[in-house]
C-alpha cells in the first residue's frame, strides 16, 4: 500500500490511499498465510487437565486468594503508613454517626452499625483487593434489610424468647449470613460478571426509589412520632398514611431538634464545606460534632425526662458474644438476601472501578465476591449487618490520603475502643439528631433524579427504565423494584442481540469504493446498477435467523420489481459486523442463497471472520 502525500492543499493535507496487491477470496487467504484454526474441545480439555503446579504457582494462587500476603511485603512503612493513619482516623470519625445512624433504620439496635463497620471489614483486609472503599453501613442494605426485620421479627426482647419468636437481631444476621454465602458462591462459580447487567439508569432508578423508603422512615423520628412500623407493598403510602393520622401529636421538641440539625448540616454542606478544603486538608467531621453537641445538651438538660424526647438508650459495651446465626430463618430471609447480595455487590465494584482507575490498580471482581462473602459469613456470628461500600465515606477516604487497606485497619482499631469504652457516652444521643443525618446524606441520592433527563435523551427504554424501576421501588416494593427492574433491563438486552442491524449500503457521489448509508448521508441511489450492497451488523442465531432472511428479501424484492425484462444481479452481504452464526442461522443463510439464486440474483459474501 502506497500512502501519497497530495500537495497544494494550503488548509489541511490530503493524502491518497494505493492498494496494489491480487484479490483474495476467504479460502485463498487461509490456504497463503497458514490458517491456524480454533483450539479443538478435546485440546481445551486436555490442556486444563494437565497443568502443573509448583511452588511459584502456588505462591500466585495464595497472593491472589489472600491478597495481604502480597500488598503487606511491598507495603512502605515510611511514607504510606502516616497516610493510612490520618484516612483511617478521618473515616472513623464519620463511621460512627453513621453506623448508629443507618442501625436504627434497620430496625436493630445502634451498636450494631459499629460492629458492622469493625468486624467484616477487618476480614476484607485480609481478602479484599480495593483499599479505597469504606466498608460497613450504607443506607440502601438497611433499607432493605429493614423489610425483613418488621415481617419477620416479633419482639424487641431477645431475651426468653419463645419458639417460632425472633427479635430483630437474629433476623438480620440471618439476612448477613446468608447474603455471604449467596456471595461466596458467586465467588466459586465466577459469576460476579453478571453484575454488568445492571445497566445505569436501573442502579439510578433503584437506589434513587430506595432513597424515598429511607426518608420516609426517618420522619416519624423528625416529627418525635410514636408509629407502628408498615410492613408488605405499599409501605411508602401505608406509612404517610399513619404520619398524617397523628400529626397531631407531633413533639415540638423533636421538631426543634430535627430543624436545628439539618439546617447545621445543610448550611455546612452548602456553604462551608468547600471553603473550609482551602485551609484544611481533611474534612471537618461535622456530623460527629453534632452528635457530641446533641449528647451533651440531651445530658446536661435531660431531653428525655423533661420534653419526652426520644433517645438512643442502653447501648452495650464490650465485644458481643458470638452467636450462630438461626439457619430456620433462612428460607424466610432468601429473598431479601438476593437483594443484598446483588446490590452491595453492584455498588462495590462501581466505586470501587472508579478508584482503581483514579489510582492505576486493579481491582478483581471475583475476589471481591470471595472477600465480600467471608466477611459478612464472619460478621454474622458477631451480630453485624451485611457490609456495603458507602460513596461519601470512600470519597473522604481517598481524599484524606488512603495508600492502601491499612486505613480500615485502623480505622477498625478506633472502633474497637469506641465499642469497648466508649459506646455508653452516646445513649443520651435524641434520635432525631440521627435522623438529620441520614435525611441530609440523601441529598446526592435525590439529586440522582437529574439522570432521567440525560438517560431520556440517550434511549427512550433508559429512560423508560429508570422511571419503571424508581416508581416501584419507591412505592410498591423494594424486592419488586430490583427485580423488575433486572428483568426489563435483560429483556431489552436480549431484544437488542437478537435484532441484527440490516441496511443498503451505496457508493458515495463520485466514488466507487467508499459505502456509507443513504439513510445517514446524501448519496444518489445506485438501485439502477448491477450490485447492491447490505450490511448486516450483530450475532445471526436461530432467534433471528428468519427475520434476517425476510428483511434481506423484501430488500431485494423491491429492486426486482422495477425490471421488466429480468437481468442477473448481485446482492453482497457485508457481514464484518456479525460475530457469530450458530447451525439455524445459516441453514437460514443457505436457504436465502437459494431463494436469491430462483429469483436471478447472485449471493457474494464479504468481510467473513475465522468464526464464521
Amino acid at each position: 500500500m502506497d500512502v501519497v502525500d497530495s500537495h497544494g492543499k494550503s488548509s489541511e493535507e490530503e493524502y491518497v490511499v494505493r492498494i496494489h496487491r491480487n484479490a483474495l477470496n476467504y479460502g485463498d487467504l487461509q490456504e497463503k498465510y497458514g490458517y491456524i484454526g480454533q483450539m479443538p474441545m478435546k485440546d481445551h480439555i486436555k490442556k486444563l487437565l494437565n497443568v502443573e503446579c509448583n511452588s511459584s504457582c502456588i505462591l500466585r494462587e495464595l497472593e491472589i486468594r489472600l491478597p495481604f500476603t502480597k500488598w503487606i511485603r511491598h507495603y512502605d512503612w515510611k511514607k504510606d503508613f502516616i497516610c493510612d493513619l490520618v484516612a483511617g482516623f478521618t473515616v472513623c470519625i464519620m463511621q460512627i454517626p453513621q453506623g448508629m445512624a443507618y442501625a436504627i433504620l434497620a430496625g436493630v439496635q445502634p451498636i450494631v452499625g459499629i460492629y458492622t463497620a469493625f468486624f467484616p471489614a477487618l476480614i476484607y483486609m485480609l481478602f479484599g483487593t480495593s483499599p479505597h472503599a469504606s466498608l460497613g453501613t450504607f443506607a440502601v442494605i438497611s433499607i432493605i434489610i429493614s423489610s425483613a426485620v418488621v415481617n419477620i421479627s416479633t419482639t424487641e426482647d431477645c431475651s426468653n424468647l419463645e419458639e417460632g419468636n425472633y427479635c430483630p437481631i437474629q433476623v438480620a444476621t440471618a439476612v448477613t449470613f446468608t447474603t455471604g454465602c449467596f456471595q461466596f458462591i458467586f465467588g466459586v462459580f465466577q459469576i460476579g460478571k453478571l453484575t454488568n447487567f445492571l445497566s445505569k439508569p436501573f442502579v439510578s432508578g433503584f437506589t434513587t426509589g430506595s432513597a424515598i423508603h429511607v426518608f420516609t422512615s426517618q420522619v416519624k423520628y423528625l416529627f418525635g412520632l410514636s408509629i407502628k412500623r408498615s410492613s408488605g407493598y405499599f409501605t411508602v403510602i401505608k406509612t404517610y398514611i399513619e404520619i398524617f393520622k397523628n400529626i397531631a401529636d407531633s413533639n415540638f421538641a423533636v421538631i426543634g431538634i430535627s430543624i436545628v440539625s439539618i439546617f447545621i448540616l445543610a448550611f455546612y454542606d452548602n456553604l462551608i464545606k468547600e471553603r473550609l478544603k482551602k485551609f484544611c486538608r481533611f474534612p471537618f467531621p461535622i456530623q460527629l460534632m453534632l452528635v457530641i453537641l446533641c449528647t451533651s445538651l440531651s445530658y446536661a438538660f435531660n431531653f428525655e425526662e423533661i420534653a419526652n424526647v426520644e433517645i438512643v438508650g442502653d447501648i452495650p459495651v464490650g465485644l458481643p458474644e458470638p452467636q450462630v446465626p438461626l439457619f430456620e430463618l433462612i428460607p424466610k430471609v432468601l429473598p431479601v438476601a438476593v437483594s443484598c447480595t446483588v446490590v452491595s455487590y453492584a455498588i462495590h465494584m462501581s466505586l470501587s472501578k472508579m478508584f482503581a482507575q483514579k489510582h492505576g490498580y486493579k481491582v478483581d471482581g471475583t475476589q471481591e465476591l470471595f472477600a465480600f462473602g467471608i466477611s459478612n459469613i464472619f460478621g454474622s456470628f458477631f451480630s453485624s449487618l451485611p457490609m456495603s461500600t458507602s460513596l461519601s465515606r470512600s470519597l473522604v477516604q481517598d481524599n484524606s490520603g488512603c495508600k492502601s487497606l491499612f486505613t480500615t485497619g485502623v480505622s477498625g482499631f478506633i472502633l474497637l475502643w469506641v465499642f469497648l469504652y466508649l459506646a455508653p457516652l452516646f445513649e443520651c444521643l435524641p434520635t432525631a439528631a440521627l435522623a438529620s443525618i441520614i435525611v441530609v446524606s440523601l441529598k446526592g441520592m435525590f439529586l440522582q433524579t437529574q439522570d432521567l433527563v440525560t438517560f431520556g435523551k440517550m434511549s427512550t427504554f433508559d429512560g423508560f427504565i429508570w422511571i419503571l424501576t424508581f416508581l416501584i421501588t419507591a412505592f410498591i416494593d423494594v424486592g419488586i423494584g430490583l427485580m423488575t427492574g433486572v428483568a426489563f433491563s435483560l429483556v431489552y438486552l436480549l431484544y437488542q442481540a437478537s435484532v441484527p442491524q440490516i441496511s443498503v449500503i451505496e457508493p458515495a457521489k463520485g466514488t466507487t469504493d467508499i459505502f456509507i448509508s443513504p439513510n445517514e448521508y446524501q448519496v444518489h441511489s445506485q438501485s439502477q446498477t448491477q450490485h447492491h450492497f447490505v450490511k448486516i451488523a450483530g450475532n445471526l442465531n436461530f432467534s433471528n435467523a428468519e427475520s434476517t432472511q425476510d428483511s434481506i428479501m423484501e430488500l431485494v424484492s423491491t429492486t426486482q420489481k422495477e425490471d421488466i425484462i429480468p437481468v442477473k444481479k448481485t446482492v453482497i452481504l457485508d457481514i464484518s459486523g456479525v460475530n457469530s452464526m450458530d447451525p439455524s442461522a445459516c441453514k437460514g443463510i443457505a436457504k436465502l442463497y437459494k431463494m436469491l439464486e430462483i429469483i436471478f440474483w447472485k449471493t457474494s459474501f464479504v468481510g467473513v471472520n475465522s468464526k464464521i
